[in-house]
């Protein structure tokens, strides 16, 4: 396995070697000119005498190491800014990816609320629907045949039972509305499975009545 130090120092070094050894030679070219140009001028290839003669020189002869030393810090300072730009671009993807995560988990969660709220529309629907048509069956008889004090007491409280069932409905859908604000948890008990036949088969008789069937 690679030694994740290891390589930041060879790249360091390269990019520092890289540089010192451009400046030295861009010094040397620029000493090779000053020289070129003293020798023209002055008509002389002694170095004592176009020295002399242009104590420039001295400095001009320093330029390989002034300029390889400004290519070393120059590439020192190239290769940490390389560095901090890849941790910058390696910063930039991981916090993108971690949203592009967020982002799909987000969606998904708010696909399966969107779907099990269509779900429980649906069943909304379908359980109001049951009362309703019971109180409307109900009423009907009353209004379009003549019933007995009794039959129509009987009707009357029937309606009260598919009110009360209708409205104890609401205020479950209610409680349900409040615990998926609450975070809280719905905890399942058991029922009377013969009680709730006998409230579907009374909720359901005038539908059973109209079309001469016996519950």
């Amino acid at each position: 396995m690679a030694d994740p130090m290891g390589m930041a120092r060879s790249r360091t070094s390269f990019h520092v070697a890289r540089w010192a050894i451009g400046g030295a030679l861009f010094g040397i070219l620029f000493v090779l000119a000053a020289w070129w140009v003293a020798v023209a001028t002055n008509g002389t290839l002694t170095f004592d005498e176009l020295h002399r003669a242009m104590p420039v020189m001295f400095i001009v002869d320093l330029a390989p190491s002034v300029l390889g030393i400004a290519g070393a810090l120059v590439g020192v300072l190239y290769h940490r800014l390389h560095r901090a730009q890849a941790r910058t671009q390696a910063l930039a993807e991981e916090i993108a990816a971690t949203w592009t995560a967020d982002l799909q988990r987000a969606n998904g969660e708010l696909a399966q609320a969107m779907d099990q709220q269509q779900r429980l529309y649906s069943a909304v629907s379908h359980e109001l629907r049951t009362p309703l048509t019971s109180i409307l069956g109900y009423t009907q008889l009353v209004e379009t045949i003549d019933v007995a004090p009794v039959e129509a007491s009987e009707y009357v409280h029937e309606i009260y039972q598919a009110s009360s069932f209708l409205l104890q409905m609401v205020n479950e859908l209610l409680e349900v509305a409040k615990l998926s604000r609450t975070g809280l948890t719905v905890a399942l008990e058991d029922i009377d499975c013969c009680a709730v036949v006998e409230n579907v088969t009374g909720l359901l008789r005038p539908l059973a009545d109209a079309s001469d069937l016996t519950l």
